[in-house]
C-alpha cells in the first residue's frame, strides 16, 4: 500500500502529539518590520542511476528506492511548502548500474538527467564517479541539464574556475546561496580521466573562500552540498598526493563561519538531524532510497536575514509510488537497460562451473582472477566463489550470467603487501575450513566470501596442519616467497578494507583504483573476446590438501549456502 503524502503524515503526526492548528508549515509570526520564513531544502545522493526501482541484472522490479518515488515525496513537500522548496543532489548520478551504462555513449537524452530536469533540481554537487566515462561524457550529460553542477574546489590547469562553485536561488524573496564542492580523490579514483585536465583542491579551504563569495554576491542563507564524507580516514595517502581530505565535512562545519545547512553524500550512509558548531548536517541514503528534508527557519528584517532554528528528517521512499512524470522521462533509458542486460554479449566453448570452487582450482574463478589482475596492473587477483550456482553454459553467454558470477558493486583496487602479509592473507582463508578426525565442514562463523583464492602464486593448503600453518609450497614466479618480499595484488574494495577478518592489509598502499566495477571488468572482457575458452584464463596454481580431506571438503561444500551477503565498505547495510 502506498503512503499518504508527506505533509499529510507531518500533519497528523503534529495534530496527536502536540494539538497544533491543521496547518503545520504556515507562516510564524514575527515582530513588527520583521518576517519568518519556513526555508526546506529537499536532498538525494549517490543516486548511481537508480531513476527507477529496477533491479536489471535480475531483471524484476525492486522497491523502496529511485528518484520516481523520491520525486513523489518532493511534490509531497512542495505541496505543503509552496515557494519555499529547493531541491538538490550531493552527486555521483551518471555511473553505477545498466541505466547509466547503456546512457555512455551520448545517444539522446541522458535519461538521469531527463528524470531529475523533470523533477525540477536546482543544484548538483558534481561526484566522483561522474567522471567514470571521461570528462567529455560528463559534460555532454551536464550539458542538458536545466540547473548546474557545481565544484568549488575544480580547476583548470591554468588556475580558471572548472565547474561553478555555487548558484543563487529565490525562494518566499530568501536569497539563498548553493555551494558544491567534489572529492579530492578523484584525482587518484579517475586519474586518467583527470590528470593533465583538471585539479581539485582540498574543500576546506575552498568552501571558506566561496562562502564570502556567496554572501558578497547577496546570498543571505548558504547551503554547501558536498559530495564528501563526514569525518574518518581517507582511502588514498593523502600525505603522499597531496590532496586533500575525502571526508571533511564535519571539520568545514567546525571551522567555516557562516554556513547554515551542510548536505552531504559519499560514503553510501545516512544521517539524518545532526548539529555541529551550530550547522546542521544530513546525508540521505544512496541510491534515493530516502530523501533529507531540512527545514530553515528564517528571519528577515531590516534587509538581513537569520537562521533561528533547523531541523532535518529523513523520508523513507519505501511506500511511496513513482511519479509519472519521471517514469516517462526514463522510459527510453529503461528499456534500453534490461534489453542490455538480458542480451548476449558473448559465447563460450565448453561448460563453465562454480560449484567446486571453494574446494579445487577452476577456470570459472581464474577467468574472475585474470581479468582483475589485468585490469588493475598487479602480480596476483584475488576474490571469493560468491555463488556455487554460477555457471557460464557452452554456447551464448548473458549480461545476466555474469552477474550471478559476480552479485555485487564491489569496484577493483590495488594494494602493494609483502611476502608476509601474502602468507598471512592466505592463512586467515584457510581458516574457513574446520576439521574433526577425518571430517571437514565450513566454520559456521566464516561466511564463504571470506574464502579467497588467489592467482598468481602457487600454493597449497593443507588442511591436515594446525590454523596459522597451512599454508604450504608457496612461491611466486617459482621462488619461495620470503616475508621481505614485495608484491601488488588486486581485490575488492571489501576486502582491502581488512573486511571478513583480513586486518594484515590495513595501512597496505594502495597502487590501484580507478573505481571501476568488477563486474562490469567482467562483462566488458566478455564483449572483447566475443569466444571464451577455458585454455585462455585457467592455470591450476593452488589445492586443498591431502587428497582424503580435500574429499571430504569436497562432500561438505554441495551442503553450503550458494550465496553469502557482501557489501562493499562504502555501503551502509
Amino acid at each position: 500500500m502506498e503512503r499518504p503524502p508527506y505533509h499529510l503524515r507531518r500533519l497528523a503526526a503534529a495534530t496527536a502529539l502536540c494539538a497544533v492548528p491543521a496547518v503545520v508549515f504556515a507562516q510564524r509570526s514575527a515582530p513588527p518590520g520583521a518576517r519568518v520564513v519556513d526555508l526546506v531544502v529537499t536532498a538525494t545522493t549517490d543516486v548511481h542511476g537508480r531513476v527507477r526501482g529496477w533491479a536489471y541484472y535480475a531483471d524484476t522490479a525492486e522497491g523502496g528506492r529511485g528518484l520516481s518515488r523520491a520525486a513523489t515525496i518532493v511534490d509531497s513537500v512542495r505541496s505543503a511548502n509552496p515557494g519555499r522548496v529547493l531541491l538538490v543532489d550531493a552527486g555521483d548520478l551518471l555511473q553505477g548500474n545498466p541505466f547509466t551504462y547503456v546512457a555512455r555513449d551520448g545517444k539522446g537524452a541522458h535519461p538521469v538527467i531527463a528524470a531529475m530536469n523533470a523533477m525540477r533540481y536546482d543544484a548538483v554537487a558534481v561526484g566522483n564517479h561522474e567522471f567514470n566515462y571521461g570528462i567529455p561524457a560528463f559534460e555532454r550529460a551536464s550539458a542538458q541539464a536545466t540547473f548546474p553542477f557545481l565544484a568549488a574546489n575544480s580547476r583548470s590547469l591554468d588556475g580558471k574556475q572548472r565547474w561553478s562553485p555555487f548558484t543563487l536561488v529565490m525562494r518566499d524573496g530568501v536569497k539563498v546561496g548553493i555551494i558544491g564542492v567534489t572529492n579530492p580523490g578523484s584525482m587518484v579514483w579517475d586519474a586518467e580521466n583527470l590528470r593533465g585536465k583538471v585539479a581539485i583542491d582540498d574543500i576546506l579551504p575552498a568552501v571558506r573562500r566561496t562562502v564570502g563569495a556567496a554572501r558578497a554576491a547577496g546570498a543571505q542563507v548558504i547551503v554547501v552540498v558536498a559530495h564528501a564524507g563526514l569525518d574518518g580516514v581517507a582511502s588514498y595517502d593523502t600525505v603522499g598526493t597531496g590532496l586533500g581530505s575525502e571526508n571533511p565535512m564535519a571539520s568545514v562545519a567546525k571551522q567555516v563561519p557562516g554556513i547554515d545547512l551542510i548536505v552531504f553524500g559519499h560514503s553510501h550512509r545516512e544521517l539524518g538531524d545532526t548539529l555541529i558548531n551550530g550547522v546542521l548536517l544530513t546525508q540521505p541514503r544512496n541510491w534515493a532510497t530516502s530523501v533529507s528534508v531540512a527545514h530553515l527557519t528564517v528571519r528577515l528584517e531590516n534587509g538581513n536575514a537569520t537562521v533561528t532554528a533547523r531541523h532535518a528528517d529523513l523520508v523513507r521512499s519505501t511506500g511511496h509510488g513513482e511519479q509519472a512524470a519521471v517514469v516517462s522521462a526514463a522510459r527510453v533509458g529503461h528499456t534500453r537497460a534490461r534489453t542490455y542486460s538480458t542480451a548476449v554479449i558473448g559465447r563460450t566453448t565448453a561448460d563453465w562451473r562454480a560449484d567446486s570452487a571453494r574446494v579445487v582450482d577452476t577456470p570459472i574463478m581464474d577467468f574472475v582472477l585474470e581479468v582483475m589482475r589485468k585490469a588493475a596492473g598487479t602480480d596476483l587477483a584475488s576474490a571469493a566463489a560468491f555463488s556455487t550456482e554460477a555457471r557460464l553454459a557452452k554456447g551464448n553467454v548473458t549480461v545476466a550470467q555474469l552477474a550471478l558470477l559476480y552479485p555485487y558493486d564491489n569496484t577493483l583496487k590495488g594494494l602493494r603487501i609483502s611476502g608476509r602479509q601474502l602468507r598471512e592473507y592466505l592463512e586467515q582463508s584457510a581458516r574457513y575450513w574446520q576439521v574433526t578426525g577425518s571430517q571437514v565442514t565450513p566454520d559456521p562463523a566464516i561466511p564463504s566470501f571470506n574464502f579467497e583464492m588467489v592467482a598468481g602464486a602457487d600454493y597449497a593448503m593443507d588442511l591436515s596442519k594446525p590454523l596459522g600453518a597451512r599454508i604450504t609450497g608457496l612461491t611466486v614466479k617459482g621462488v619461495p616467497v620470503r616475508d621481505g618480499d614485495s608484491f601488488t595484488i588486486a581485490l575488492s574494495n571489501y576486502r582491502a578494507g581488512g573486511a571478513g577478518g583480513y586486518t594484515m592489509l590495513r595501512g597496505a598502499p594502495l597502487m590501484h583504483d580507478k573505481q571501476l566495477e568488477i563486474r562490469q571488468l567482467l562483462i566488458d572482457e566478455v564483449m572483447a573476446r566475443k569466444t571464451l575458452q577455458p585454455s585462455d584464463y585457467f592455470t591450476r596454481n593452488w589445492a586443498l590438501t591431502p587428497d582424503a580431506l580435500q574429499q571430504a571438503a569436497a562432500a561438505a561444500s554441495v551442503h553450503e549456502r550458494p550465496f553469502d551477503a557482501i557489501r562493499p565498505l562504502n555501503h551502509f547495510p
